[in-house]
């Protein structure tokens, strides 16, 4: 999937996000993570939760924090 990627359709690839989940956002929401199968394909969403927290923890930032679940998920 290519999000806004029109120029890829015609080899197959769709450039219309699919959402699978529904959550409503609150003001006490620590973060939220917005990821494709390549991430989703490896890493049950709990994992996913507990690498990134784990990471704002640690002192990383936003990027950081997302480069950690995107090493997770290659290493699996």
């Amino acid at each position: 999937q290519g999000v806004g990627d029109f120029t890829l359709k015609h080899s197959g690839v769709i450039p219309d996000p699919v959402i699978t989940t529904n959550h409503t956002l609150f003001p006490n929401d620590e973060f939220m993570i917005v990821a494709s199968d390549g991430v989703w394909g490896f890493i049950e969403s709990e994992e996913a939760i507990q690498i990134v927290q784990d990471g704002f923890n640690e002192g990383n930032n936003a990027t950081e924090a997302c480069m950690r679940l995107i090493k997770a998920a290659i290493e699996h």
